[in-house]
This record gives C-alpha cells, structure tokens and sequence, in this order.
C-alpha cells in the first residue's frame, strides 16, 4: 500500500514528499470540516477547502507520483500554499488573529527541506513569504471590513486551539518524514558503497575475489591459519573451445567452473580468486594431501553447459604447500612453474611438490 502511495524507496525525496502531499489533503479537509462545525471561518471558503484545494493537492500528487512530474508539482505545490492558500486564509479565517501566520512557518520550515538544493528557487519563497505576511499585517486595518470575523471569543479560542494542534502535527509528520528521508538516504548510501565495495574486489564475470582482493584474504589467512596451500587452476583447451564455440559459451564455461570451485571451497571462506583469463587460484586451509583430494574431485565432473561438446571440463592445476611468511607473488610462481610442469604433461592433471 505504501509503495503505491508513496512511490519507491530508493528515491526517498520523492517517497516522503508524496507522503507530506496526502497529509496536506487531510489537512485541508480537516480543516474545512472543523471551519464548518464550529464556524471558525467563512463557511464558502471551507466548501473551497474541500472541494477545490483538497482535490488539487491530491492531482498534484498523482501527477507527481505517477506521471513523474515531481519537481513542477513540488513548485506548483508551494506556489499555491504561498500565493493562494495563505491570502485567502488571511481574509476568510479572521486575520491577523486566524491561523494564517502559522501556516507561513509551517510552508517555511517545509520549503527549507523541499528545496534544500535549489537554492535560487528556495530564496524566491522565502521572499514572497516575507512580502506577502507583512503587506497582508499592514493593511489590516484598511481591510478589516472584507476579514471574516470570529463571531466570538469562544470561537477565536477553538480555532487557535484547532490550529495549535494541527500545526503540530503537520510539523510532526514532516520531521518525520524527512527523518525517514534520511534514513533511506543513507540506507541507500550504504548499499551504493556495498556494491562499489564488490565491484572493487569482484571479478565482474564470475564475482569471484580479484587478484588485490585476494592478496589481502591471503595476508589475512596467513596470520589465522596455521597451514595453508595454494594451487593456480588453468581449464584445459579453453581458448581452443572459445574459438570453436563463441565468447559467449565460454563465459559461460568460466562461471559454471568458478561456482564449481565456490562450492568445493564453501567451508574455506569464499578463497577463490580469478587469476585471468582462465585461470583460478584456491587457497586451502589443510594440508597438501587433503588440498589434492579436493581437487581431483573436480576432475572429469563439471560438463559445457548448453553445447553440444562431448567432454567434460578438464583443468590442469598446480598445487603447493605455503611457506611460513611467503608473499603471495612468491607462491603463485611456485604453483604456476608446477601448473607448466601439467600442462607439457598432457594436461588434466594436478602437479605438487617432489
């Protein structure tokens, strides 16, 4: 319900100005209602009220909303509170003694945060309604004969009182909203500087970690565990298979292998990186036989998907114990002069250490 009313939260701007728009509607329907109840003002302009302005700011809504109309909906919005509303409450609602005042401070405090970036549009209200109070208080007494009047003291009390209440929770519902407004605002900050964050460590085809994102979860592995190994994975044939296939079904290929190996390492951490092209690296917490026995579970498992190839991926790894303190550069030669060694070998095979 809220999001049909009030737009999506990922714009929050939008999403609480909607919400301050359909409480301006109950506002001014409110108030009509409560003029005509206990004649606080002229009965036409609370029938003006509620049958003009409350449908007003309700198209203004559903334009703003739906037709993506914000910003000349927003100005239009203040215009007629400013130009319109604050006049006519003035003459029809007792003046200087009616609510029209705190309407003022009321479209103030709200056109601060409405065009918080607009500074230029900001300033042009903020005049008018400076000029328009002051000309509307000074000619008061010139005027007083076409000011509706309170027919008496108990009138003007409920209409104040009336009002007091209203305004407070016309400013309680903004702050509220622009509360909410912050809050999504730096929700969505946040999420922004997750994605950026994978977007910085991820390789953009596989998600897996790349190579400067690796180096770290490498340092940080060397300090928490007390074995480490590491092997540097090449699928066998794959720029022979690119060739005949297409990029396309290769990429494919390499995140169908870079899942394989998320999952054969799912209880390592997430420590699969994206070496290049096709080739992978896997940092193993255990020791060299149990590392080797992991591997080769992958070994003739992993079929192309959606081609016709008759073979399953096949690899050639090469695959090293970790040095105490050995940077990782050393290690990836280490492991890489082995993966060589497999690959003139004849290839889908895992090389270790003599």
């Amino acid at each position: 319900m809220f999001h049909w009313l009030l737009g999506n939260k990922d714009n929050p701007f939008h999403y609480t100005h909607h919400a301050v728009l359909l409480g301006g509607v109950i506002m001014y329907l409110s108030a009509g209602l409560f003029n005509l109840q206990f004649a606080t003002g002229d009965p036409y302009f609370s029938y003006f009220l509620i049958g003009v302005i409350a449908p007003i700011h309700l198209f203004i809504w559903y334009r703003s909303r739906f037709y993506n109309q914000f910003d000349a909906m927003a100005i239009l919005f203040i215009l007629i509170s400013v130009v319109f509303i604050i006049p006519l409450n003035w003459f029809f609602n007792a003046g200087s003694l009616g609510p029209s005042l705190i309407l003022s401070f009321i479209a103030i405090t709200y056109i601060q945060t409405l065009f918080h970036e607009e500074p230029h549009t900001k300033i042009a209200f903020y005049v008018l309604l400076t000029i328009i109070p002051v000309i509307l208080i000074l000619s008061e007494p010139m005027t007083k004969h076409w000011i509706y009047q309170y027919p008496d003291e108990t009138t003007r009390l409920y209409d104040n009182l009336f009002s007091y209440v209203l305004a407070i929770w016309i400013c309680i519902l903004i702050m509220n909203m622009m509360g909410k407004r912050y809050q999504l605002e730096k929700q969505k900050s946040e999420e922004y500087a997750q994605q950026l964050k994978v977007l910085a460590e991820r390789d953009s085809l596989t998600q897996l970690y790349n190579r400067q994102a690796f180096s770290k979860i490498y340092t940080l592995a060397q300090q928490r565990h007390p074995q480490l190994c590491l092997a540097i994975l090449d699928i066998d044939y794959f720029k022979t298979f690119n060739d005949q296939y297409g990029h396309e079904t290769g990429d494919k290929v390499l995140v169908a292998f870079a899942e394989a190996l998320q999952q054969l390492t799912a209880e390592e951490g997430k420590m699969v990186s994206r070496h290049g092209g096709e080739e992978f690296l896997v940092l193993f917490t255990r020791p060299l036989s149990a590392a080797l026995s992991e591997l080769k579970q992958l070994t003739n498992q992993l079929d192309f998907p959606n081609t016709s190839y008759d073979r399953s991926i096949q690899f050639s790894a090469g695959l090293i114990q970790v040095s105490k303190n050995e940077p990782l550069k050393l290690a990836v030669q280490r492991a890489d002069t082995l993966l060589y060694q497999a690959k003139k070998s004849g290839r889908n095979t895992i090389k270790t250490p003599d």
